[in-house]
């Protein structure tokens, strides 16, 4: 590797590229990770019918299976107090929700790929917590 006098700077190894590859890509699997968890929790508790209703009232988007469902749509489902309550949860909604809320924006800032430094590193943390949340 070189600097920018062109001068021999360092080596970048296999293992280099790895843990810099490892790095990139875990916001993504943890992402996708969390919107399985989010998707099979309501499609556990939650009747496909009211859901769509909740998501798609004006069925513009044609919502058939739970795998269809957004981010916006499981705050919308997630938000909804009836909803909430038939999952049983002891858990406070409002702040489950504004937490939701803030992955929702952590996503879009890195699928649109933005400064993954500002969104990637201080989101690792917030997603794991979320799917060990909804694991449980």
């Amino acid at each position: 590797m070189r600097d920018q006098t062109k001068q021999i700077a360092g080596i970048i190894t296999i293992a280099d590229v790895a843990a810099e590859y490892g790095a990139t890509a875990r916001p993504f699997l943890l992402i996708g990770d969390l919107d399985r968890q989010l998707r099979r929790v309501i499609s556990e508790g939650l009747d496909l019918q009211e859901v769509i209703t909740l998501c798609d009232p004006d069925k513009l988007r044609n919502i058939t299976p739970f795998g269809q469902m957004s981010y916006g749509d499981y705050q919308q489902v997630l938000s909804n107090q009836q909803q909430w309550d038939k999952l049983g949860w002891p858990l406070d909604r409002k702040a489950f929700v504004a937490r939701l809320d803030e992955l929702r924006k952590v996503l879009n800032e890195l699928m649109h790929f933005n400064d993954k430094d500002k969104a990637g590193d201080d989101a690792i943390p917030k997603l794991r917590n979320m799917i060990e949340l909804l694991h449980d």
